[in-house]
């Protein structure tokens, strides 16, 4: 004697329901999530001048790589230490040894997103 077994179907997917998934390639060509890390910035100039000269400074006492760059955010040359900090603590840590230098002390952090 031959038993049927019953097939049960516990979800129904329409077939243009189908059409609306991902593919492989669309799931590949997102772009990542956008990346978080902070900086340590030093001071703000309304001339590039001054930002320059205290860059260099910085530069001399630090022994670090430092930058300058216009922010039209708050359209002001900005002075920050090139160092990309991967979470806050280590950006924390290093602010705070600056902090204790006179020249460094409103030594704040930034997190850009790039």
């Amino acid at each position: 004697m031959d038993e049927e077994k019953d097939t049960y179907v516990f979800d129904e997917i329409p077939e243009n329901e189908l059409e609306n998934e991902p593919t492989k390639h669309d799931v590949e060509n997102r772009t990542p999530k956008e990346e978080i890390y902070y900086l340590i910035q030093l001071g703000a100039f309304t001339s590039k001048q001054n930002a320059e000269n205290f860059a260099e400074q910085c530069r001399k006492k630090l022994g670090r790589e430092i930058s300058v760059s216009f922010n039209d955010d708050v359209n002001l040359f900005v002075v920050r230490l090139e160092t990309k900090f991967n979470n806050r603590n280590e950006a924390e840590k290093v602010r705070d040894e600056l902090r204790k230098e006179e020249e460094f002390k409103d030594a704040w952090i930034i997190s850009p997103l790039k």
